[in-house]
């Protein structure tokens, strides 16, 4: 090959590559104070299942989860949403998703509820479910925490005696004052529980009637604050447990969201051949510029390649306020194998 022509073909694979990097496979721009997204990649649009692990801390997150929600909901007809949160915190929410009232949210604050943004998201979910035909359902995967006792109380039958063999420990759920959601006892008093209905599920069944199912799934529930070292695993199994239906969307923390590491959630979530429908992982990476240097937050894989990741970030689209990214098409560092997409957020 001539030395000009070597050139030439040299410019233009360059260009070719520089242009695949910088087309997002979607984009979230902030319209009028809401944040929309749109999505060009065709293979993103193909799948039933999306895991998508979230930075919990980062302020904009709120507001991308509530876009990607809406977006999923309205092109791919997703209702189901998993959450980081306990059995009794989905039955909470979906209590306030339907009536409005935040006591059901409050008192105690309950998790991904206690900041300013993580309010705003539950009152736009809430005004988007209400004048939705297509309203989303949201399901708990996580332990359980104090709220589990709210929820005892409100999943009580009216005017039913309580066998005694339960009455002092569902009197206590009546009366407590929960302050939050997190608590030194938090262990103590639900392996309390959990034991009392071990041993005497007939007369929870008894009391607790068309609601002892849901009773019996969050003093039963697989994840437990004891086990809080399996959470890959136990997060897997009540996925797996509950998920029976193609099409949903599951936000976890994005230390679980790794495909190249064994025993991670969206690793044991992705090879499991018995989860029905196609299943994508997306990984939320946050760029910190601080003293002058640059540092990224998100899968530890994925952080350790910062060159690799200034060269992604310098690509991302100009217009859009967060891109969502193709992992696949910067394949020098292997970063393609830790999630299929990257949510570039700064």
């Amino acid at each position: 090959m001539r030395p000009k022509t070597l050139i030439c073909f040299f410019l233009l694979s360059s260009f070719a590559i520089c242009k695949a990097l910088a087309q997002d496979a979607g984009c979230f721009k902030d319209e009028e104070g809401t944040l929309t997204l749109s999505v060009t990649d065709k293979e993103f649009c193909g799948y039933d299942n999306y895991i998508f692990g979230e930075i919990h801390d980062v302020a904009a997150v709120p507001a991308i989860k509530l876009a990607i929600i809406k977006y999923l909901n309205q092109t791919r007809g997703i209702k189901d949403i998993y959450l980081e949160v306990s059995q009794s915190a989905a039955l909470l929410y979906n209590r306030y998703l339907a009536t409005g009232d935040t006591n059901y949210i409050t008192h105690p604050a309950l998790v991904y509820n206690s900041s300013e943004e993580g309010r705003k998201f539950w009152r736009a979910l809430y005004n988007y479910n209400h004048g939705s035909k297509n309203k989303v359902t949201i399901h708990g995967i996580d332990f359980e925490r104090m709220e589990f006792l709210k929820a005892l109380k409100i999943l009580s039958p009216q005017n039913k005696t309580r066998p005694s063999s339960i009455n002092c420990l569902l009197l206590f759920a009546d009366t407590a004052n929960i302050e939050k959601v997190n608590s030194d006892t938090l262990a103590a008093v639900y392996e309390r529980y959990r034991k009392n209905l071990q041993q005497n599920e007939t007369d929870y069944k008894a009391y607790y009637g068309e609601n002892y199912n849901t009773v019996r799934a969050i003093l039963l529930n697989e994840n437990t604050l004891l086990g809080y070292a399996k959470r890959n695993v136990t997060m897997y199994a009540s996925l797996k447990k509950q998920a029976r239906k193609r099409k949903w969307v599951c936000f976890v923390g994005v230390k679980h969201v790794d495909n190249s590491a064994e025993g991670m959630f969206s690793r044991l979530v992705a090879n499991d051949a018995t989860i029905a429908g196609k299943t994508t992982s997306i990984a939320m990476i946050y760029k910190v510029a601080s003293s002058g240097k640059t540092a990224y937050r998100g899968p530890a894989s994925y952080c350790h390649e910062t060159q690799a990741m200034d060269f992604i970030y310098e690509h991302a689209g100009k217009t859009c306020t967060y891109s969502l990214k193709k992992s696949s098409w910067y394949k020098e560092s292997g970063i393609e194998k830790i999630s299929d997409y990257m949510l570039l957020i700064k």
